[in-house]
């Protein structure tokens, strides 16, 4: 997307360099007839560009600060400290590699064809008129073509972006994020016994349901959309054929929780039950499973009442007690694991994420968490205290910062085209200005007028825009790795970004057809 809006600002700046070079053929044929040499006068067209490269870079250095705090507030967090966006000695000798590398690619060419035009013909024709200014009109055109097209290409990809991230959103998680707070922590070496552990959970969990305003609290060892791994153990069902060598084995994400995690976390109970206060140590072991699990190992049967094994221990079989939604775990991009959940009165995890549904504002339910733990273990240390809104926003950040992004790269791509249509347009129409008032004399309406000087700009953009619509198809795998839900050849897409780019560029072209239309003949006449 950067590399697309480089160019498309080195074609605006061609193109007016071009202009500025078709006027100034009358000066520099001058210069030429005083002696100045080729390489001279190309030598000063390149010190312009270079001193125009130079103003450019030196205001995108000065904006450069202010939109770093920008960039800072879209990065995910997770980046924060480990890629600072700041201005260093690398990216100011970047800066300057593109200053000269685009003031020489920007002025070269207009520099070469100034340069090359015939010092007799220029001088008698007055400048700016004849072959050269023929061949110099048509080279802006194959720019502005060629600017719609990058353009075109890059609001496919802004358009597959947005509408990727859209379908992101409108992924179920599997939990109700709203009005749920969360914190985590360790328990200390004082806990070390998984009974202790449990007391203190457990207490923490009475202390926060007696709490006004709580209406559900639980805990799990993992909380889901957190980000990095888990636990994955093989299982084998009952009534089902053993696990042959060869075949990949089947994993289940391994979970354990209390009963009234799953009502706090917003999790649907599909069938059966969820953990009790009988499900103690001294009780036959039982578990409760989502949907995907129950689906594929007991397609068409009711999970409750079944029994499974974990890893290589067949002789404590595991009792379903229970069917919930299924939960994406890592991503809402990635699909969810099976999955299977176990009472933490049977075996307490000492990592654990406490978490509690309630009705009041989120700074006090956070501040209730803190206070449920510290006044079952003062010296209890707690981490990522925050709503699971934030958790389910941290783990999309990294696809809301590119859609942004590339957003951002959209809309300044649409203002630079609409500018260079504009600027070239805007320039024909000055140059054409005499045989503009001269068909007006002569009878031609208002309308002709700004239908002759629209016909050609409406050619340039239907060929642009075909060829940006056809390389952004050709580079659809580019696009494949980072959409979700969306195909890189999205009918929609490509149907909305060229009518999106074709409006700013239409208005563009009418602006100034219509003032061109609007000219007194007769002062035009005059003016020559």
């Amino acid at each position: 997307a950067t590399g697309l809006l480089l160019l498309i600002a080195c074609a605006n700046v061609t193109n007016l360099l071009l202009s500025d070079a078709t006027a100034r053929t009358r000066e520099i044929a001058l210069r030429a007839m005083l002696g100045a040499t080729r390489p001279r006068i190309v030598r000063q067209l390149l010190t312009e560009s270079l001193l125009l490269a130079a103003a450019g870079t030196l205001g995108g250095i000065a904006l450069a600060t202010p939109m770093l705090h920008l960039v800072d507030t879209m990065r995910p967090a997770s980046l924060a400290g480990l890629a600072p966006a700041t201005l260093d000695l690398r990216v100011l000798g970047f800066a300057f590699v593109i200053l000269f590398g685009t003031a020489v690619g920007v002025g070269l060419w207009p520099a070469l064809g100034a340069a090359r035009a015939n010092i007799g013909d220029t001088v008698k024709g007055g400048g700016g008129h004849g072959t050269t200014a023929a061949r110099m009109g048509r080279l802006r055109l194959a720019l502005v073509g060629g600017e719609l097209a990058l353009a075109a290409a890059l609001l496919v990809g802004m358009g597959l972006s947005l509408r990727s991230f859209m379908q992101l959103m409108r992924v179920h998680s599997g939990i109700e994020p709203a009005r749920t707070a969360t914190l985590e922590m360790s328990l200390g070496d004082e806990a070390r016994d998984w009974r202790l552990r449990l007391t203190q959970l457990q207490a923490m969990i009475a202390r926060l349901e007696g709490s006004p305003g709580v209406t559900a609290a639980g805990v799990i060892n993992d909380l889901p959309l957190r980000g990095g791994g888990g636990i994955g153990l093989t299982f084998h069902a009952e009534g089902t054929p053993p696990w042959k060598p060869g075949t990949p084995p089947v994993f289940a994400r391994y979970f354990q929780a209390s009963g009234d995690y799953f009502r706090a976390m917003g999790i649907r109970l599909l069938r059966g039950r969820t953990f009790s206060a009988a499900d103690d140590s001294g009780a036959p072991r039982v578990a409760v499973i989502d949907r995907l699990m129950a689906d594929s190992v007991w397609p068409g049967r009711d999970a409750v009442g079944r029994r499974f094994t974990m890893g290589p221990d067949t002789l404590h079989p595991i009792t379903v007690i229970g069917v919930v939604d299924a939960v994406h775990d890592l991503s809402l991009a990635a699909e969810p694991h099976l999955q299977f959940y176990f009472p933490i009165t049977q075996q307490t995890p000492s990592n654990v994420a406490l978490v509690a549904r309630g009705s009041l504002a989120p700074e006090a339910m956070l501040t209730r968490l803190r206070d449920a733990v510290h006044a079952v273990n003062p010296a209890q240390a707690v981490y990522n205290v925050r709503m699971m809104d934030e958790v389910v926003d941290a783990s999309v950040a990294p696809q809301r910062a590119d859609a942004l992004l590339i957003a951002m790269f959209g809309v300044l791509a649409l203002v630079l085209t609409a500018l260079g249509v504009y600027a070239v347009v805007s320039y024909s129409v000055t140059r054409r200005r005499r045989e503009l008032g001269i068909r007006a004399a002569l009878g031609a309406s208002r309308r002709e007028l700004i239908g002759l000087v629209s016909r050609q700009m409406g050619w340039v953009a239907a060929v642009g825009l075909a060829a940006g619509l056809a390389a952004a198809w050709a580079s659809s795998r580019v696009m494949q790795s980072l959409l979700f839900g969306v195909t890189p050849h999205d009918p929609a897409t490509f149907v909305l970004a060229p009518l999106a780019l074709f409006v700013p560029a239409a208005l563009a072209t009418l602006i100034p057809a219509r003032r061109a239309s609007r000219a007194n003949p007769m002062e035009v006449l005059r003016e020559e």
